[in-house]
């Protein structure tokens, strides 16, 4: 779409940290009433309904209903089995233990270079360190702060991985929102 051309040629500027904060915000913890306000923001809204037109029905007051139907989402989507979790484990190939310490070293050096600590009193810090959610910190972190490492530490460590994530998640999520995080997703973090 043209959309995911006009984001995925500038998915290494400083000015889609807050986009990729926000993605890795929708899969560290379900919607609850500070996520749904930021989905209510005009441009959020815009984005969103671009990739999934539903998204619209789902922004409305977070009933008691609502918020059961998005925590099942969430868990559906993420934690339990025929789900897309969140993890390069999943998606990078053959997933040996190999290529994982490889992968999560280079994760850590990524942190150092920027000088991103891990703090576990923060949701992302309390993940593994290949869950999208704290990669697309470290990525936001890293375009922020100007680091020329960013753009090739992004493809080598997202961008590989997250365009087949997000198709999975678009494709098996019955929840409006986490399709269309699966789009948004994809179209920013293609290579």
């Amino acid at each position: 779409t043209m959309f995911a051309d006009s984001v995925n040629s500038e998915r290494c500027e400083p000015s889609l940290a807050p986009i990729y904060r926000f993605m890795a915000r929708m899969v560290i913890r379900p919607l609850d009433a500070s996520a749904l306000a930021v989905l209510r923001q005009p441009q959020a809204r815009s984005i969103l309904t671009r990739c999934d037109p539903r998204v619209g029905e789902e922004l409305g007051p977070l009933t008691l209903e609502r918020q059961r139907a998005a925590d099942e989402a969430y868990a559906s989507a993420f934690l339990l089995p025929n789900g897309a979790p969140p993890r390069a484990c999943a998606w990078l190939g053959d997933g040996s233990d190999d290529k994982l310490d490889a992968f999560t070293t280079s994760v850590v050096a990524q942190m150092r270079r920027i000088g991103l600590e891990r703090r576990y009193d923060e949701d992302a810090g309390r993940l593994p360190l290949d869950h999208l959610g704290l990669l697309l910190e470290v990525a936001a972190v890293g375009l922020e702060r100007g680091h020329l490492s960013a753009p090739a530490w992004i493809d080598a460590h997202v961008s590989r991985w997250v365009p087949r994530w997000g198709h999975a998640l678009s494709s098996r999520s019955t929840h409006p929102l986490y399709c269309a995080l699966g789009v948004l997703a994809t179209s920013v973090l293609s290579t």
